[in-house]
């Protein structure tokens, strides 16, 4: 641990080790010194692993943390694990309303100048905040760290890197993400990314219902082209792999998932932010292709298209429909070949 970080922990604390998941120690001195890390769990029926996530984040070495709980509406017994961990964590339970909606309950709920987010069935190594605090200080035009989250089934000890070429180190994509280009081998889940409390206050609340299909890549792209970031390829966090990974498990995933969630990232990214128009029309084009080819298309969508289409102007409107008409001959060969 580097001597500022040390400074954070009160005197006579084992800050090396692993916290006995008291609730922080309140210290006037840490809390003007260190900043407060809000730690934002979001939940939905995942009570069987909630318990471990929870004691994830309240074994965390780094003290000046808060916890929150979102659940989104949970029907097994979510509610009474949370509850379980007393005033040790804060819990919102809500009405069932999406990923999205559980990330903006989350932050407006929060007060730290970082927010990390883990998905309920998932896990921090105690040193992750720690290491997150660290590399903000060392980075101060950073506005997010998104890791390469190691993946497990079963056991914990059995892991692999979620993504073998992940390109770590310092990565400034926002003159590419103008031009449309997405940085690439930096790929994370929820439970891998962190970020300054202003950048993302830019990008949530983001739109949310139950018939908006926005998640975690969302905000990602989004923070591609607001600011600067880390990608750091450590082992910090854990990512379960189970058969209900409705955003992780790419391979099985109905393509028509995928075709909604490009399209409605597109629509509302393009609306957002001006520095994601470029990707944000690849990212509707592609969805639309999508859907026109495997299904899922839903009634509202082609009012929202058109929306967007007049709001690009008639000639980059015209670019984009010759786009998605490219795009949905290579969608059928691409069928055609299954």
């Amino acid at each position: 641990m580097s001597e500022k970080l040390r400074s954070f922990y009160p005197p006579g604390s084992d800050s090396s080790g692993v916290d006995d998941c008291a609730p922080p120690r309140r210290n006037n001195r840490l809390e003007q010194q260190a900043p407060l890390v809000s730690i934002l769990i979001n939940n939905y029926n995942y009570g069987h692993f909630l318990g471990e996530a929870i004691q994830s984040a309240l074994s965390q070495s780094y003290l000046n943390r808060e916890i929150i709980v979102v659940d989104d509406g949970s029907t097994d017994n979510s509610l009474q694990i949370a509850r379980s961990f007393g005033d040790q964590v804060r819990l919102i339970a809500k009405q069932n309303g999406g990923q999205a909606s559980a990330f903006n309950t989350g932050f407006a709920a929060s007060r730290g100048g970082i927010i990390c987010l883990l998905d309920a069935d998932d896990v921090f190594f105690p040193g992750k905040v720690e290491r997150i605090v660290e590399v903000f200080l060392q980075n101060p035009d950073s506005g997010w760290c998104f890791e390469n989250l190691k993946l497990f089934r079963n056991s914990q000890s059995e892991r692999s890197p979620r993504d073998r070429y992940f390109a770590a180190g310092k990565i400034d994509a926002r003159e590419a993400m103008l031009q449309g280009t997405f940085p690439q081998n930096i790929d994370s889940a929820s439970s891998g990314l962190s970020f300054r409390r202003e950048l993302l206050a830019r990008i949530l609340p983001m739109p949310h219902a139950k018939s908006i299909l926005l998640c975690d890549d969302y905000i990602k792209t989004a923070c591609y082209a607001l600011s600067p970031g880390i990608a750091l390829d450590e082992e910090l966090s854990l990512q379960r792999v189970h058969g209900n990974n409705l955003y992780t498990n790419t391979a099985t995933r109905d393509r028509r998932v995928t075709g909604q969630m490009n399209l409605l990232m597109g629509i509302y990214l393009q609306r957002q932010f001006a520095e994601c128009l470029s990707p944000a029309i690849k990212l509707l084009c592609r969805g639309w292709a999508i859907l026109t080819v495997f299904g899922g298309w839903q009634p509202w969508y082609w009012p929202e298209i058109r929306k967007n289409l007049s709001m690009m102007g008639p000639k980059l409107a015209l670019r984009s429909v010759a786009r998605t008409a490219i795009l949905v001959v290579l969608e059928g060969l691409h069928l055609s070949r299954r």
